[in-house]
C-alpha cells in the first residue's frame, strides 16, 4: 500500500482510540462531563511527565491557535463521550467517523489543502461503506444523531487546527494544551455533581486518560507529517475495530450487509493510500 509514516501513526492512533471507546462504553454510567474531566486530567499528567522527560517547554508560540484548537477539541470530545455513551459501540463510532468528510471543508478554507477529485471518490465510497456498515438501526434515536454529526463536525475542525499549528509548537505542547482547556471548562460541572465511582470504574478512567494521550500523541504526527486529505481516511479504520469489539465484548450483532460496508470502507482506504502515495511522487 506505500504507506508512509503518517499512515503509520495514523494507524497506531486510530487503535488507541478504539480501546478508549470500549472503556467509555464501561462508563456508561458515568455523566459524560465527568469521563471528559478524567480524560483531561490523566492526559494531562501523563503529558506533562512526557514534556518533562523530553525537555519540551510549557510555553506555546501559536496561544491563539492552541487556545481554539483546545476549545473545539473540548466540545467534540464532550459529545464524543455522550455519543458513546448512549448509542451502540458501532452506530456511534460509524456516525462519529464523518469528522474526515467535514475536514475537507475545513481544510480547504483554513489551510488551502485541497483533495483531489480521486480522493474525493474514495472518502465518499468509504463513507457509503460507513452506512453498509451502520445498517438500519432501531436503537439509534435522531437526537443522539445529532450530538454525534456535531461531534464529527467539531473533531473535523480540531484536527484540522493541528495541522494548522504544524511548524509554530511541538506535538506535546497542542496535547498538553487541549487537556489543560478541557480541565478547565469541565471542572465545574464535574466537580458540582460528582458520581462516586468504584475501583472498577478509576480503572477505565484511566484507561480512557492514558489511551487517549497515547492516541493524540500519534494522531498530531499523523497530521504533522502528511496533508489531512492524505491519512484522514485511515478515520474509518475505527469502524472496523469497533464492530470486532461490539461482536467479542458486548455480544452485538452484524448482517452481510455491514460485513460488505467493512469491504467497502478498506477499498476506500486503499484506494486513498494509492492516490496518496502517486501525488506525493510527484
Amino acid at each position: 500500500m506505500g504507506l508512509r509514516s503518517g499512515h503509520i501513526y495514523m494507524i497506531v492512533a486510530v487503535v488507541f482510540f478504539a480501546v478508549m471507546n470500549t472503556a467509555v462504553k464501561f462508563l456508561s454510567h458515568i455523566p459524560f462531563y465527568q469521563v471528559v474531566f478524567l480524560r483531561a486530567l490523566i492526559s494531562g499528567i501523563l503529558c506533562s511527565l512526557m514534556m518533562i522527560k523530553g525537555k519540551v517547554s510549557f510555553k506555546g508560540h501559536d496561544k491563539r491557535m492552541l487556545f481554539y484548537r483546545g476549545l473545539f477539541g473540548t466540545m467534540a470530545m464532550s459529545l464524543y463521550i455522550k455519543s458513546l455513551q448512549d448509542l451502540p459501540l458501532a452506530s456511534a463510532v460509524s456516525i462519529l467517523q464523518m469528522s474526515p468528510l467535514f475536514m475537507l471543508f475545513v481544510s480547504g478554507a483554513l489551510l488551502k489543502e485541497k483533495a483531489t477529485s480521486f480522493q474525493w471518490v474514495f472518502f465518499m465510497l468509504a463513507f457509503i461503506g460507513v452506512l453498509f456498515i451502520k445498517g438500519f438501526d432501531t436503537d439509534v434515536e435522531g437526537g443522539s444523531i445529532v450530538v454525534a454529526l456535531t461531534a464529527a463536525f467539531l473533531a473535523g475542525v480540531s484536527h484540522t487546527l493541528i495541522r494548522k499549528l504544524k511548524g509554530s509548537d511541538h506535538e506535546l505542547v497542542i496535547i498538553f494544551y487541549f487537556s489543560l482547556i478541557s480541565v478547565v471548562l469541565m471542572a465545574y460541572p464535574a466537580l458540582s455533581t460528582w458520581v462516586n465511582m468504584s475501583l472498577q470504574d478509576w480503572g477505565w478512567a484511566f484507561i480512557v486518560g492514558a489511551t487517549t494521550q497515547i492516541a493524540q500523541v500519534f494522531l498530531t504526527k499523523a497530521y504533522h507529517r502528511e496533508k489531512i486529505a492524505n491519512v484522514s481516511l485511515l478515520n474509518y479504520l475505527g469502524i472496523i475495530f469497533s464492530v470486532i469489539i461490539g461482536i467479542s465484548v458486548f455480544a452485538e450483532t452484524y448482517t452481510w450487509i455491514n460485513y460488505m460496508g467493512m469491504a467497502v470502507v478498506f477499498f476506500g482506504i486503499y484506494g486513498n493510500t494509492l492516490t496518496s502515495k502517486k501525488i506525493l511522487s510527484k
